[in-house]
């Protein structure tokens, strides 16, 4: 049975602690609405949850979010992702981006995740504000950006929902995995110097100012 929501967020910038704030909240509202007992929730930043420990077992749904940089997620971020202990926790992948790609971050994410005892059942990369307060991507999120975070929290939640009902004698039915292309990326850049990473992220962003791809995600 779900008794808990937990989001976990690495959010430098506070464009990505939103939207996990965000879909946290709302994914559990519309399961303390379904379920019999309540639903809490709550947000930590992954600073803060190592030492917070929040309750991380089979009876929480995890949101996990990180940024992209660079077509990957931080350094910082993994470090602290092994920290971690999924426990079988079900859980939701996501990364926000400020540029046309978000590269292989998400399936980096997914793969660390589960990793680590996570039981991944949804993934996504949403657009955020990221990076320089003067950079041209300003403008968003959008209201379509929004709408899109909306679906996405509806459509896990009916997931979410489907799973919960398919529980026998105790045993929960081990969600398929996801088809999220990628691969592992080297972090040579961030390993040498984050002033280079930092460079490298804003020569990304200017490379990509025109196209922009439209929030993605899997279940």
């Amino acid at each position: 049975m779900i008794k808990r929501v937990i989001g976990l967020h690495f959010s430098p910038n506070g464009g990505t602690a939103k939207i996990i704030e965000r879909i946290t909240r709302d994914l559990a509202i519309d399961l303390d609405s379904y379920l019999a007992s309540d639903v809490e929730y709550a947000c930590y930043d992954m600073l803060e949850a190592i030492n917070e420990q929040p309750v991380i077992d089979e009876e929480a749904v995890v949101i996990i979010g990180m940024p992209v940089h660079i077509g990957k997620i931080p350094l910082p971020a993994i470090r602290l992702l092994r920290e971690l202990n999924g426990k079988g926790a079900l859980t939701i992948a996501l990364v926000s981006y400020g540029t046309a790609t978000y590269g292989n971050a998400l399936y980096e994410l997914y793969s660390y995740a589960e990793e680590r005892g996570f039981t991944i059942i949804g993934a996504g990369a949403f657009i955020a504000k990221h990076g320089r307060k003067n950079s041209v991507h300003l403008l968003r999120p959008d209201l379509d950006d929004i709408e899109a975070m909306e679906e996405f929290c509806r459509a896990i939640s009916h997931k979410l929902k489907r799973l919960s009902g398919s529980e026998v004698a105790g045993l929960r039915l081990k969600p398929a995995p996801l088809m999220i292309e990628g691969k592992m990326p080297v972090h040579k850049v961030s390993r040498f110097s984050p002033r280079a990473a930092e460079v490298a992220e804003h020569t990304f962003e200017r490379a990509n100012i025109v196209i922009r791809r439209k929030p993605e995600w899997f279940l």
